[in-house]
């Protein structure tokens, strides 16, 4: 059958159009070998994938001190009541950001607005993004992590716990430039 497709799609001329010339590294994941507190981690393009153990939460892995008093899914008006008027307000693609200062790092409290692609379906979440004042990973990240990163070199770091939390981690080397603090839905 696939060789009827690939004949037919060469006759119309379609073959180079429908070709996928990326190499199998580039299209799956790749399996990394962990211990615990990592149940699993895979990369995939420039992004590590870490999954903790049951039971081992964020805060066990990455220092969330960055993050100050603040946290996912708490609307602003509740943060404001709690914590005054932000010191700066922005808005771009992803939605609008609410800038706090934490004595370890600048937070944003994100009302951050996503689509599906598909039809008009749109959704918002809250999230906590910090600046951190130390950058260095291995000042804020677990040792088992650290590994983790030191075997890939990776841009990106998405910690998932197997509840709701996640933490993306944007990376340059042995740098932390953003950190961001979300809960999925259930």
């Amino acid at each position: 059958m696939r060789r009827l497709v690939v004949l037919a799609l060469g006759s119309l001329g379609l073959l180079g159009a429908c070709s996928d010339t990326r190499t199998p590294e580039t299209t799956r994941d790749r399996q990394l070998a962990v211990a615990p507190p990592i149940q699993s981690a895979s990369i995939y393009g420039n992004e590590l994938s870490v999954k903790l153990v049951d039971g081992v939460k964020l805060g066990d892995v990455v220092d969330m001190s960055v993050f100050g008093q603040f946290e996912p899914d708490v609307p602003i008006t509740e943060v404001q009541a709690k914590h005054g008027k932000p010191e700066s307000e922005r808005t771009d693609h992803r939605g609008r950001f609410y800038t706090y200062n934490s004595p370890k790092a600048k937070v944003e409290i994100a009302h951050e607005q996503s689509s599906s692609g598909v039809g008009d379906a749109t959704w918002t979440k809250w999230a906590v993004y910090a600046y951190p004042a130390e950058t260095t990973a291995s000042k804020l990240f677990h040792e088992a992590l650290l590994k983790q990163l030191a075997t890939v070199r990776p841009g990106q770091l998405l910690v998932m716990t197997k509840g709701r939390e996640r933490l993306l981690a944007k990376l340059q080397g042995d740098k932390i430039e953003e950190l961001r603090w979300f809960r999925v839905s259930q």
